[in-house]
């Protein structure tokens, strides 16, 4: 955690309230800090809102929402001062429910359960429970220690000033993105047979630890739905399925592919074929598969420059019969070019 120390000879000594603050609260007491975001470097835009809280060494919370995401004030008394910001407020995101934020520690997302009215399970998945995907998420986190001197360089500025100007120390933040990609392909013989596909893949991680910068240990299982179909050339019967996930990665200690074995992650694929009579059903351990664009190890350090993204290809995946779509007069697929490796494939819609 990167740490923002100033350091100053204390020469008078003040005593801070210990009571909870809005973050706009000005008083004698009080040093004048402004975090400035910079939210182009890590996620392209800045987001509609944020949030910036702060907890005090003495216990002590202070929390501020506002629409103005380039700068944010904070008004902290003499102490040492953990901060904690995040791209909108807890109550704008559905996929999942901030817990425990009274506790920089412990301060946390757990993903939410996935709308019933959105998924009815079907008998290839009874009685399992689905995680949404999470929105994104950009977390900032900070120590910030304000001596007596701080606070006395504010006020005297204030005072001694031709107006009511307050002297204000700056601090520069990058938001760190959280949400991890995992993009899933499963190769697949005769697979123009195919006419519906779906499935589900568990073991990932059902939420994150926003002061640690890392998933938690609970688990998550995802539903496959809306899987892309592309064949590997024109006329082509075998190909690949494809989709991509917003995940909060592998649960915490199962970052390392040493960490994992083959089954602490299985994908079930569920097919229905053309003749509307036949239906496949395909498990696949993955634990051991399951790989970063560059393998990292358990401490994930909040400035790393390793790719968080996930890839998992299956290439002894199903052997098919062959079934053609006779009411369609042939495959019946709408086809489109993609470029996924370096010749590219033929997109084909189930």
């Amino acid at each position: 955690m990167k740490k923002l120390i100033f350091i100053l000879i204390a020469s008078l000594v003040l005593v801070c309230a210990c009571d909870r603050r809005p973050l706009e609260y000005v008083s004698d007491d009080n040093a004048v800090v402004a975090i400035k975001y910079d939210w182009e470097t890590a996620v392209g835009a800045p987001p509609s809102g944020v949030t910036l809280m702060a907890y005090g060494s003495d216990g002590s919370t202070q929390q501020n929402i506002s629409n103005n995401t380039t700068s944010m004030p904070l008004n902290l008394g003499v102490g040492m001062w953990k901060m904690l910001s995040f791209n909108l407020s807890t109550t704008e995101f559905n996929s999942f429910t901030f817990n425990k934020m009274n506790n920089y520690d412990s301060a946390q997302v757990k993903l939410n359960d996935i709308e019933s009215s959105t998924y009815t399970n079907g008998t290839w998945d009874a009685g399992v429970e689905y995680k949404q995907e999470p929105e994104d998420l950009a977390v900032i986190t900070d120590t910030i220690i304000i001596t007596e001197e701080m606070i006395s360089g504010s006020k005297n500025f204030n005072t001694t000033g031709s107006d009511s100007t307050t002297k204000k120390y700056v601090i520069k933040e990058t938001p760190k993105p959280v949400n991890t990609k995992l993009t899933i392909r499963i190769r697949v013989n005769n697979i123009n047979s195919i006419k519906s596909s779906i499935g589900s893949i568990n073991g990932l991680a059902g939420g994150y630890i926003l002061t640690t910068h890392h998933a938690s240990t609970d688990k998550a299982t995802f539903l496959l739905q809306d899987m892309k179909a592309s064949v590997d050339s024109t006329g082509a019967t075998s190909g690949w399925l494809t989709i991509n996930l917003s995940t909060f990665g592998l649960p915490y200690g199962k970052e390392n592919i040493n960490s994992r074995i083959d089954d602490d992650n299985v994908l079930t694929l569920y097919l229905q074929l053309n003749d509307n009579k036949t239906e496949k059903l395909f498990t696949y351990n993955v634990g051991k598969i399951i790989n970063y664009a560059q393998e990292v190890t358990r401490a994930l350090e909040p400035t790393s420059k390793v790719t968080q993204n996930l890839l998992l290809i299956i290439n002894d995946g199903p052997e098919l019969p062959k079934i053609d779509n006779h009411n369609s007069g042939g495959s019946g697929f709408d086809a489109e070019v993609d470029d996924w490796g370096d010749g590219g494939t033929t997109d084909i819609n189930i």
